[in-house]
């Protein structure tokens, strides 16, 4: 790992190095500049982020470039791990709104994660919107046993998130 230190002294400045091909370029890899960014680099070292950067911030910037791309397998391949992120309860909540991207093949794969999320995630808001995904992505499954769960969840948001997707589905 090789670490450059900058100057930012003008409102917009371009730097560029002279190197061999990184795995992984992490402008203000601590999060701490206050400042708009913009990295321009290869959908491998988005994928290669989202994988092995530290910081959640890393792995979050790396699914908003990603979905962008989300036809591409290796992308969807890692929309369907995002499902299952134990970094932060964001990530999953971020995996769970793009599931919409996901080839019907993929989707198919992502309905267990998502149910587990709809039911088990230690995240309301997480719970909430599997439940919601699931009922707009899967009408045609039997979902009835896992809204009704749902509906007796301790979290307002849930509750409703079931009941709305219960009357859907009567």
């Amino acid at each position: 790992m090789e670490r450059k230190q900058l100057v930012i002294d003008e409102i917009v400045q371009t730097f560029a190095f002279e190197m061999p091909r990184p795995d992984l370029v992490n402008m203000d890899a601590e999060k701490m500049l206050l400042a708009q960014v913009r990295v321009d680099k290869p959908l491998e070292q988005w994928l290669y982020q989202y994988y092995h950067a530290p910081l959640y911030m890393d792995k979050y910037r790396a699914l908003q470039y990603l979905v962008a791309h989300s036809a591409d397998p290796r992308v969807q391949e890692v929309l369907l791990d995002a499902f299952r992120d134990e970094t932060t309860w964001a990530i999953r909540l971020g995996a769970v709104h793009l599931a919409g991207r996901l080839s019907e093949e993929n989707k198919e794969k992502a309905y267990s994660a998502l149910a587990d999320l709809a039911s088990g995630d230690e995240k309301s808001l997480v719970r909430a919107l599997a439940v919601e995904t699931i009922a707009t992505l899967f009408p045609k499954k039997d979902n009835k046993a896992l809204f009704e769960k749902a509906a007796k969840d301790k979290s307002p948001a849930v509750e409703n998130a079931a009941k709305k997707a219960l009357g859907k589905n009567r």
